[in-house]
């Protein structure tokens, strides 16, 4: 299957979590024709119809790590997972969000459809937010975890991509943009880059490349 591995958002994304992210797409042929990619058995749908037709298997895997490199903290970006968190929640299903930089903002995320009776949030230290992530996993109690990171080692990383996959939850890390010369286990892994012409989302690598 070949697959676009870009797409550009238009800039409201981050600003309107319910909308449901109808952003433009831009395909980078050049790099698509080199690129094509086996899919990831699960998924769940981001919500965002321009995002789907790049994610493989039309959604974000299951059973995998996610992880997205940024240039900020993450809260705008926190934006591109609100649809798929939301939609657990109105399922009463349990999300975990641990390690947030900024407090999160109840009232942003209730405009975005998350049931917060449905929202566990901790508060842990970066070298912490691995093993908490981790563990929520591997419970089994959870439909999603978020979780940031910095420049853990891929020991980590590895042990999380490991119980994501034993699990059918959705597993997702935020990590610097710094961090993009390292090796990643993940399944999946985006660059998202701002700017005033939108919300550029570039995969960097998911199960499976062939002819990378």
């Amino acid at each position: 299957m070949s697959i676009a591995t870009s797409l550009i958002l238009q800039p409201h994304f981050a600003l309107s979590p319910a909308s449901g992210f109808n952003g433009a797409l831009h395909t980078s042929k050049n790099i698509a024709e080199r690129r094509t990619c086996r899919s990831p058995v699960r998924s769940r749908p981001s919500g965002n119809v321009s995002l789907d037709a790049l994610l493989p298997e039309g959604g974000w895997p299951l059973g995998g790590l996610t992880e997205i490199l940024i240039d900020g903290e993450g809260d705008k970006e926190m934006g591109l997972l609100l649809p798929a968190l939301a939609a657990l929640t109105r399922a009463r299903r349990r999300i975990a969000i641990i390690g947030s930089p900024k407090t999160l903002d109840a009232a942003r995320l209730n405009a975005a459809g998350i049931d917060l009776d449905h929202l566990v949030q901790i508060d842990a230290m970066v070298t912490d937010c691995h093993w908490n992530a981790e563990q929520y996993l591997r419970a089994g109690g959870c439909a999603a975890v978020v979780f940031w990171q910095g420049h853990g080692d891929y020991r980590q990383l590895r042990a999380i991509q490991i119980a994501a996959e034993a699990s059918t939850a959705l597993a997702f890390v935020f990590r610097p943009s710094t961090t993009i010369d390292q090796p990643s286990p993940a399944a999946l892994r985006l660059k998202i880059a701002n700017s005033g012409a939108g919300t550029r989302i570039e995969i960097l690598k998911c199960r499976g490349i062939l002819n990378a």
